[in-house]
């Protein structure tokens, strides 16, 4: 009963991130479209926000909020080329909009242009992008959409997420289960061996099931490959077979492959222990084209490495030291344990960036202001906030760096900014990149429940 508990509460968790369709949204009904999107109204035109925003609900399935703003009417039979047979998007936040045109109407014949790229993701890092390209216009009345058009983009070099689940916790029933993206990492996340708890992986050689999750969406012609090899380098080893007494083999399938509209899994099954000679899984991606009616594979590379034997690490001194450092002049490098983890890795890279400053030719009235402004605010006396750089705000901006650890230059750079919690965006008049909030509890409780149960990629290790 507890066991069954567990895997309830995980499959409720994460249904609103993956139902297709669904019902889940990032706006309700009584906001306008254009909340779906959170970005600064000087830094793009209004009426652009609010045509994203409804052309994603219509992605999504669902219908357009009502209230005191203009109404979104789309041509006739546009909102039916925004559906995809075997996709929605509900349950994917709209991580970023890359605009790469944009024509006003004065420039075509009336009609403002958009192209660019949508950026979807979900609380468990599975990503899609979209290109769109939409045609509109802003009336007295509304915002009329004449034209919207939208193409999913496969990546060359996806990633993906490894998980090994012994044997004996996989039934021939449970492959039933797997037809669902949502069930199978429910399945995976509660019988999987935890590779970030060393002391609960089985000793000896035991039989194990793989699961690869992708966590890009793939096109239904690639295809991808289980192989485990003695080596990390290259793509050479024993492609992964189904083996043993128990009948799942009869599927008569060396692997299984689920394409969950466009959400890769593959299972495999191996012999192997966790904890004897060190084994690599491999996870190998083609991507494919159709030419003429006719499948062209490309060649074959390494998506990801996965190492069966984890090393024990071991606390090192210098590095425990380097995380306090960082810590002290305000960097997150995480715990100050003395393991070069990927955020201690992140906090040395971000310093050596500060401290390389990147100078403005010639920095802008307006960026000299919000210096002058973010250094009062903090104490120190650069003058008045008039936007010219004077000796008062060189000697306000040398005692500042001074004062957190950077060079002395006196110098507005892209560093400084930072430092000041000025962004860039902040004192450029054009905006590429629309973003929205954080993600919500229930999102990062996900995320971190994945964190300690996938195995780590060598390829995209630190």
């Amino acid at each position: 009963m507890k066991s069954q508990r567990m895997t309830i509460s995980i499959i409720m968790l994460l249904l609103p991130f993956f139902m297709l369709p669904g019902i889940c949204t990032s706006a309700v009904a009584k906001d306008p479209p254009g909340r779906l999107i959170s970005i600064d109204t000087d830094k793009a035109p209004p009426e652009l926000v609010m045509v994203i925003s409804a052309i994603v609900l219509e992605m999504r399935g669902q219908p357009q909020p009502k209230g005191d703003w203009p109404e979104i009417v789309f041509s006739p039979g546009i909102t039916k080329k925004l559906l995809e047979p075997q996709f929605r998007y509900a349950g994917f936040k709209l991580l970023q909009t890359i605009v790469d045109e944009y024509l006003t109407p004065e420039k075509n014949n009336g009609l403002a242009r958009l192209k660019g790229h949508l950026h979807f993701f979900d609380a468990a890092k599975r990503r899609t992008i979209v290109a769109l390209e939409t045609e509109y216009k802003l009336t007295s009345k509304n915002i009329f959409i004449k034209k919207a058009k939208i193409r999913p983009i496969f990546p060359f070099r996806p990633e993906l997420n490894l998980f090994i689940v012994p044997a004996e916790k996989v039934t021939k029933n449970d492959f039933d289960m797997f037809l669902n993206n949502a069930l199978t990492l429910g399945f995976i996340l509660n019988n999987c061996v935890p590779a970030g708890k060393p002391g609960q992986v089985p000793k000896g050689i035991r039989d194990y099931y793989v699961f690869a999750f992708y966590l890009d969406r793939l096109s239904q012609d690639d295809q991808t490959e289980l192989r485990l090899s003695r080596t990390p380098n290259g793509i050479k080893g024993e492609k992964l077979a189904f083996r043993g007494p128990d009948g799942i083999a009869e599927t008569g399938y060396s692997e299984v492959h689920f394409g969950h509209s466009g959400w890769h899994v593959d299972i495999a099954r191996c012999r192997i222990s966790l904890t004897g000679e060190k084994l690599y899984l491999k996870a190998i991606f083609k991507t494919g084209t159709k030419q003429n009616n006719k499948l062209e594979m490309g060649k074959p590379f390494l998506a990801g490495v996965f190492p069966t034997r984890l090393a024990r690490q071991v606390s090192d001194p210098l590095i425990k030291k380097t995380q306090l450092a960082l810590i002290n002049v305000g960097y997150d490098p995480g715990p100050a344990d003395g393991f070069m983890g990927r955020k201690t890795h992140q906090a040395i890279d971000q310093y050596k960036r500060d401290s390389k400053p990147k100078v403005f030719a010639k920095p802008t009235r307006d960026q000299i202001k919000q210096v002058q402004l973010a250094l009062t605010g903090k104490g120190y006396k650069p003058g008045a906030p008039d936007g010219i750089m004077g000796k008062g705000t060189r000697r306000a901006i040398m005692q500042y760096q001074r004062d957190i650890g950077m060079i002395a230059d006196g110098k507005i750079s892209a560093s400084l900014l930072r430092k000041l919690a000025i962004s860039e965006s902040q004192t450029t008049s054009r905006s590429r990149m629309l973003k929205v909030p954080s993600l919500s509890s229930k999102q990062r409780r996900l995320r971190n429940t994945l964190k300690t149960k996938m195995w780590p990629n060598e390829l995209t290790a630190p």
